[in-house]
């Protein structure tokens, strides 16, 4: 299950469209909505076109009022997008001057971390099968038989975990993306670890190979993962947090939320945080965060709400890291 923090309160917004002010007379305008407003000197607000109002239908909401002297910070930040783990795995020169050594048994071995209730105390541990090295075989021909090794002895898994290619004399290990449920199956991902175990060469017992990291290098269009899903996760909690506290418990007798967040487009972020206080015994700040969600595709841009932002009292700052989209 998705699981995020709120600290004290985190309202969440998925921002498609702009609106026109104020929203209460537009709600022919579309799902999400949202139009920046306030009194021009002491505070602001968000009105929002909601896809849950009353009745099933959209209704028109108002953020809660932020006061422009009680800010804390508001930053914005670009779609962040995570390479998938990659290891290659090469023979090591230094053993039968890279060849495979005849007689010796070659085994890849993985380890995984963090499956089913996570954490990296519990750890999956699998060899991918044994290879007998046979006179006249080439590094190339132990891969391909390695891959194949492979490829059978993890057939039975209820869902890959990594996908192993043999280029050549190398081979590549690369994670696979894991399915993923709205607010059931957080598709988080699966950290592993590739070990060539040792084998007798003649001098001692090694590792055949050579294991490098080449995740910073995989940055194909295939080979991210976006962050589409982790805002729909997102707001399937903060909306449970909200008011849908009970998530779809007591089916049938449970509430239909409608969420408007697509797992397959990427998202620009935008917080801000803000406190309370009052007087006498409630002078302690207390801090309360908005945060909105803005598809790249968005009518109404997250550089064209940060402007509005900026020029109604809020400073911004954008990620120079991870800039807009």
């Amino acid at each position: 299950m998705a699981n995020f923090s709120t600290n004290q309160v985190r309202q969440f917004y998925v921002v498609t469209d702009q609106t026109a002010i104020p929203a209460v007379e537009h709600l022919d305008d579309a799902a999400g909505a949202m139009v920046v407003n306030g009194d021009g000197a002491t505070m602001l607000w968000f009105e929002y076109i909601t896809p849950n109002g009353d009745h099933g239908g959209k209704g028109a909401v108002r953020s809660d009022i932020i006061p422009l002297d009680k800010v804390v910070y508001a930053n914005a930040t670009g779609p962040i997008t995570k390479p998938l783990r990659q290891q290659t795995v090469t023979f090591d020169p230094s053993i039968n001057g890279g060849n495979p050594v005849v007689g010796q048994d070659y085994i890849l071995r993985f380890r995984f971390t963090d499956l089913g209730i996570g954490g990296p105390e519990n750890q999956y541990i699998r060899n991918g099968g044994a290879y007998r090295v046979r006179p006249g075989d080439t590094p190339a021909t132990v891969a391909d038989a390695l891959v194949e090794l492979f490829n059978k002895n993890f057939s039975r898994e209820a869902f890959p975990f990594v996908t192993v290619e043999a280029v050549g004399s190398t081979i590549v290990v690369q994670e696979v993306i894991q399915p993923w449920v709205l607010g059931k199956r957080q598709a988080a991902q699966v950290p592993f670890d590739v070990q060539c175990v040792p084998i007798n060469a003649g001098f001692g017992t090694f590792p055949w190979g050579l294991v490098e990291d080449t995740t910073a290098s995989n940055v194909g269009t295939d080979n991210v993962i976006t962050n589409g899903r982790m805002t729909a996760d997102m707001e399937w909690f903060y909306i449970g947090e909200r008011a849908d506290i009970f998530r779809g418990m007591g089916y049938p007798d449970n509430f239909t939320t409608k969420y408007l967040a697509d797992p397959y487009k990427e998202y620009n972020f935008i917080d801000i945080c803000y406190y309370y206080a009052g007087n006498n015994e409630d002078i302690q700040k207390s801090q309360k965060f908005i945060t909105l969600a803005v598809p790249t595709d968005s009518p109404y841009s997250a550089a064209g709400i940060v402007s509005d932002l900026n020029s109604m009292g809020i400073p911004v700052e954008i990620s120079p890291s991870v800039p807009l989209v």
